[in-house]
């Protein structure tokens, strides 16, 4: 029988060496880390997209436009006439299995040197406070971490990550530079975080409020630059939550460029491993944590369709109003906020149908908790058989 003997095994993929301590003969792995979930990031394979929004033309902040779930776009354009287009779409020439990304496109380019109170991010929306305690930030003992992604811009240079907590004044924020080499070109970015320590306004407290959050910044003018780099630092003065850093190129000066982001994630240590896909029942679920709606997957909130619409039927009540009880199919956050749309459309009323007539009405919703909410809406009779249409959505984002 042959006989190997060796001390150490590396790793195929460079996170770590295999092993084989002589007094055990147990194979080990010094990579860290090396099991269980270790993404922090949810949806950073752009794979779910509950809403399917596009927008054409944005022209304000959209800090509620939402490319993928959990990664929207902040945009303010001041005085300029900068355009946007965005989307979530399928990548042809994917990176390392991926088949989403979100998309960024300058559809009218501005040179924006004279504006002020101009800039364009995509942000990946803050994490739990009680799921980074780990990373025991705001303390003597925080830990390292490594964000890693892929990305294509048509416009090359020096590019701002950020990573923030807090809005507005006291915000804490880490700004780290990285370079786009080729145009056109996928390339993965890894880039670590150190911890954020002791001697910042960091709140330790482990809820369901934001943690911190990610900046992959476009543009910015130059009132909304900071200088600090590669450091925490705390802004007790500023009160403009969205800034970039020194050195940021402005993607907006090439029209028609465009810029792609996929396969993002965060994890502990100083080591980039290979991204953990997971599954997209998965993803989803934890996505709907945030936000959920009645409609189908991917029927962006406010279009014309009976297709998963809601539709109470029964008596009014003595007060000319119907209730109708909607459970979530996974609990929130927080308590939501609750939007209803008619089947045409239009937003904060449902149809409703009594004695053959249709009119609509406004829904009021009571009693939201995280796992359900009511709508409430009048009828105009009591005691009257009413049947009623309606989409509704549920956010309860960060």
């Amino acid at each position: 029988m042959s006989q190997l003997n060796v001390d150490t095994i590396k790793k195929a993929d460079g996170t770590g060496n295999l092993s084989v301590p002589a007094e055990t003969g147990t194979v080990v792995t010094t990579a860290s880390p090396s099991l269980g979930r270790r993404n922090l990031i949810i949806n950073g394979a752009m794979q779910v997209d509950q809403r399917g929004q596009t927008f054409t033309n944005a022209d304000n902040d959209a800090g509620g436009a939402f490319l993928a779930d959990r990664f929207s776009l902040q945009f303010q354009d001041g005085a300029s006439s900068t355009r946007v287009d965005t989307a979530n779409v399928a990548v042809t020439d994917h990176p390392e299995g991926f088949r989403n990304a979100c998309k960024v496109v300058c559809s009218t380019a501005d040179d924006e040197s004279d504006d002020t109170n101009v800039y364009c991010s995509l942000v990946a929306r803050s994490l739990e406070k009680q799921d980074i305690a780990h990373l025991e930030w705001g303390t003597s003992g925080a830990k390292q971490v490594t964000m890693s992604f892929w990305v294509k811009s048509g416009v090359t240079g020096t590019y701002i990550l950020t990573a923030q907590h807090g809005n507005g004044s006291n915000e804490v924020k880490y700004h780290k530079a990285y370079t786009i080499d080729s145009a056109d070109t996928w390339e993965k970015k890894t880039i670590t975080i150190d911890g954020a320590g002791t001697g910042l306004n960091w709140d330790t407290a482990s809820d369901n409020t934001a943690g911190f959050g990610f900046n992959w910044w476009l543009a910015c003018t130059d009132d909304r630059i900071d200088t600090t780099l590669d450091a925490w630092f705390e802004d007790t003065v500023n009160t403009q939550g969205a800034r970039s850093a020194t050195g940021q190129v402005n993607f907006f000066l090439t029209q028609d460029a465009e810029f792609l982001l996929t396969g993002v994630q965060l994890e502990v240590g100083d080591t980039a491993t290979p991204f953990e896909h997971r599954s997209f029942g998965e993803e989803l679920a934890a996505c709907q944590r945030y936000y959920e709606h009645s409609y189908s997957y991917g029927t962006a909130p406010g279009a014309s369709t009976t297709i998963g619409m809601v539709r109470p039927s029964g008596s009014s009540m003595s007060d000319s109003s119907m209730f109708y009880p909607v459970t979530f199919k996974v609990a929130k956050r927080s308590a939501p906020t609750m939007g209803s749309y008619m089947i045409d459309g239009t937003s904060g009323s449902w149809y409703y149908t009594r004695n053959g007539q249709s009119t609509s009405s406004t829904v009021n919703w009571n009693y939201t908790g995280t796992q359900s909410s009511n709508a409430n809406f009048g009828v105009g009779s009591a005691w009257v058989v009413v049947t009623a249409y309606g989409h509704w959505t549920a956010d309860a984002e960060l």
